[in-house]
């Protein structure tokens, strides 16, 4: 992600590159948005891009995909709409 942060030339005084793994890292986005909220002081946009998609038909897709897929597209954009939401510092536009 820094690379291509470098290769379109982005400001690293205004831009902050913060990996989040949300099916796996749910304990640590309170930590990532406690580095934003200290570099920056105030959160205005979160825009929750981030999700994965599966390629079969729905009747031959297992159990195990369809949980992975919840997990990361409704859950993990849920649970980080909330901790940026439990902040008072924030006016936050959810995206």
């Amino acid at each position: 992600m820094h690379t291509l942060a470098n290769e379109l030339h982005l400001d690293f005084e205004h831009c902050l590159v913060l990996p989040l793994d949300l099916e796996l890292q749910h304990d640590c986005f309170k930590s990532k948005f406690d580095l934003a909220l200290g570099r920056f002081g105030q959160i205005d946009v979160l825009i929750n891009n981030a999700g994965i998609s599966q390629r079969s038909f729905i009747q031959d897709t297992v159990y195990n995909v369809d949980s992975r897929l919840m997990n990361i597209n409704f859950l993990g954009t849920i649970t980080l709409s909330k901790t940026v939401l439990q902040v008072r510092k924030c006016f936050v536009y959810i995206v």
